[in-house]
This record gives structure tokens, C-alpha cells and sequence, in this order.
């Protein structure tokens, strides 16, 4: 598989905002006490993104010291969901990965914190990138489900990217029809 090496600096991961903008693999790059495991253990609900999930709760409770340098590779082989996800787009698993993400939204929120704006942020740039791999597996009524979930997280800068993926979607959906 490829491998793709961790790099942990600058990462402040007790910084929300840090933690989703970089994409890390938190899981591998942190040591954590089993006491604090067994304090949180993983939410079985969540078959994606549950290591990311599982962070964002210790972190809302305990500090993170983050390892500098380059302390792993990951080896992301031909059946990871990372790769998997990339040859097929499943509704399914995109909304069980966003249904994670907003797990945690409202577990910071019941203990005080709010970050509804940042985690709402966050599910719109991973609908984007789902709606783009889907469009290039040519999977447009995936990308076209996808695109009007993204009415939930709808702003005025928005707009013009959702008509304007619509009209990709679509056009490239009939131009393909059309051809054959």
C-alpha cells in the first residue's frame, strides 16, 4: 500500500479548529492512559471516522501534548476505507461518517463548549470532497443526493457552489446519457 508519514508539527490538537483543518489520524499520534480509555472507549455506532470521534472527547476533558516530528507512517492498503471510499462513494458511509461528526458537536455542546459553527464547517468540506470523488466516479446521483443534504449547512457563500456542482452534476449526467 502507499505509505503516508504522519507529520505532527504545529499540530495543536488542543485546538478544535487545528484538529479539523490539518486531517490528522489523531489515533496514531497520541499516547493515552488506559484509565482514559476505559474512561471513553469507542463509540461502536461509528465504523467511520470512531478513532477521530473518540479524541475529541478525551481532548474535550484532558490535555494533548502532541509528539513533534514525523512519529508514524500509515500505511493506507487497498481495502482501507480511506481507499475504498475513494473508488466508491456510499451514501451509507458518508452519513454515518457525518452523523459522527455531529456526535461530537453535541457532546462539546452539552459540556459547554461551542463549536456548532466550526463542526458544521467541517461536515460542508467533507460533503464537498464526497460530492467531488463522486462526480469523478461518475456516481452523479450519489452527488446529486449529496449536494441537496448540503442544504442543511447553507450560508450565502454557498449558494454558488451548490448551483453551480448541481449544474455539473446534471450536465455531465445528461452529456454521458447523451452519447451512448
Amino acid at each position: 500500500g502507499n505509505i503516508k508519514k504522519i507529520n505532527s508539527v504545529g499540530l495543536n490538537c488542543n485546538n478544535i479548529q487545528s484538529l479539523l483543518k490539518n486531517n490528522q489520524v489523531v489515533s496514531v499520534i497520541q499516547c493515552v492512559s488506559k484509565q482514559i480509555f476505559d474512561e471513553f472507549k469507542f463509540d461502536e455506532r461509528f465504523s467511520l471516522w470512531e478513532d477521530t470521534h473518540l479524541f475529541f472527547r478525551i481532548f474535550s476533558k484532558y490535555p494533548c501534548i502532541p509528539i513533534t516530528g514525523y512519529p508514524v507512517n500509515v500505511v493506507i492498503h487497498e481495502r482501507s476505507t480511506v481507499k475504498l471510499g475513494q473508488d466508491v462513494v456510499k451514501l451509507y458511509d458518508v452519513l454515518i461518517y457525518l452523523s459522527a461528526v455531529e456526535d461530537v458537536k453535541i457532546f462539546y455542546n452539552r459540556n459547554g463548549f461551542n463549536f456548532s459553527k466550526l463542526f458544521d464547517d467541517y461536515k460542508f468540506a467533507k460533503l464537498q470532497m464526497y460530492i467531488y470523488q463522486a462526480r469523478i466516479n461518475r456516481q452523479y446521483n450519489i452527488a446529486n443526493r449529496l449536494l441537496f443534504y448540503t442544504f442543511r449547512y447553507l450560508t450565502i457563500k454557498r449558494i454558488s457552489y451548490i448551483l453551480m456542482t448541481f449544474f455539473k452534476n446534471n450536465f455531465s449526467m445528461l452529456f454521458k446519457l447523451n452519447i451512448k
